[in-house]
């Protein structure tokens, strides 16, 4: 077992020594980052959200996966939703949209950027937005 672990790492290291300066910038930019969170929160959050509302949107109207087109934008809430007071009223503030994008997933699935809005106002702007990709199958 010691010596698997220690060939494990060793060719982890030496993987590591092999990549270009370009790509260990780009593992460790800001921008990359950023991306794993949102697509973090959305997975670990929202998603069974976004799918509910496009599949049944799909289902509502007898649609199939074929026939996404690029821009379609689907709404959809949050069932966890949060509640902020505003203007005297509670307001769900946990909600996004889902837009489909010209790609496809690997398992044939359309593939929707999930837009994510959380945490209420703060200003007149969201305090929280986070944005991914996925492949949706309706």
């Amino acid at each position: 077992m010691k010596n698997t672990l220690r060939s494990l790492l060793a060719l982890t290291l030496s993987a590591a020594c092999l990549a270009s300066p370009a790509q260990a910038q780009a593992q460790a930019s800001p921008e990359s980052d950023q991306r794993l969170r949102d697509q973090e929160v959305i997975q670990t959050n929202y998603l069974k959200d976004a799918h509910k509302a496009i599949s049944g949107y799909f289902n509502t109207l007898g649609l199939k996966r074929e026939q996404v087109k690029e821009g379609l934008t689907i709404p959809w809430v949050a069932t966890t939703m949060r509640h902020t007071w505003i203007n005297g009223d509670f307001m769900p503030v946990t909600h996004g949209f889902a837009l489909a994008t010209d790609k496809t997933a690997s398992n044939g699935c359309p593939v929707f950027k999930i837009i994510a809005f959380d945490s209420g106002f703060s200003g007149g702007k969201y305090t929280s937005r986070y944005e991914a990709n996925f492949g949706i199958c309706p």
